[in-house]
């Protein structure tokens, strides 16, 4: 399996990057535009809570974009994510019982698009996206010397397209959203340990799951133009 994911991001790689070099001979008498953008949403709601319901963010928290005089190009996404936490079940009762989760996640889209000004600070966008990316979870429960452990490894690749919107305050400054819709495969495995249990055994499940994914222009993307 694994080897089979670096084929697929090898073969979306270079794809994109051909598709990169010849917009780079369509435009190479022009100066390129570079783009490198941050992911704000959350920022902006802590300013801008209308609802009070929290925005799902997506996960990429940088961006970048290499773009010819005609607003074609190359664009990539990247995102890292890890937390830990350790507790007590919510209960009504004291005891020596532990709680462990550990989560970490990394993700990666590549892609081409273009983008077409229609106002003075106003542009639209539309592109293509191969991505991929790898999530685990684990969760300890922890009670005297009985311990159960539940792991999630998945992987996913997948591709898509988009559409969005670009406000430029400034030259250099500008504000953008996009939506996406991307058909997704994951596969992994779910595996369940038990330590300290004599009638208990250990059990993996694996699975492959097939989604068509559609993400609504609610992220706000903050970049700087070059």
């Amino acid at each position: 399996k694994t080897r089979h994911l670096m084929r697929i991001i090898f073969s979306l790689f270079a794809l994109f990057s051909f598709l990169d070099f010849l917009i780079a001979q369509d435009g190479a008498t022009s100066t390129r535009t570079q783009e490198i953008g941050l992911n704000a949403t959350s920022l902006f709601n802590e300013f801008f809570d209308f609802n009070n319901d929290p925005t799902a963010l997506v996960p990429y928290h940088f961006t970048y974009k290499s773009l010819n005089a005609n607003g074609k190009g190359f664009r990539m996404g990247a995102g890292l994510s890890s937390n830990r936490s350790k507790g007590q079940p919510n209960n009504n009762f004291s005891s020596g019982e532990e709680q462990h989760r550990n989560f970490a996640s990394v993700s990666l889209r590549l892609g081409w698009e273009r983008q077409w000004q229609i106002a003075k600070h106003w542009s639209l966008v539309h592109g293509w996206d191969g991505l991929t990316g790898f999530n685990h979870s684990k969760f300890t429960n922890t009670e005297g010397n009985d311990e159960v452990k539940l792991t999630d490894n998945r992987i996913h690749v997948g591709v898509g397209t988009l559409i969005g919107m670009q406000f430029m305050f400034n030259e250099k400054v500008g504000l953008a959203t996009e939506a996406n819709l991307y058909l997704i495969h994951t596969f992994g495995s779910t595996k369940e340990e038990f330590n300290g249990f004599s009638n208990e055994e250990d059990d993996s499940d694996p699975f492959n799951i097939t989604s068509l994914d559609f993400d609504l222009p609610t992220n706000l993307f903050i970049f700087m133009r070059f």
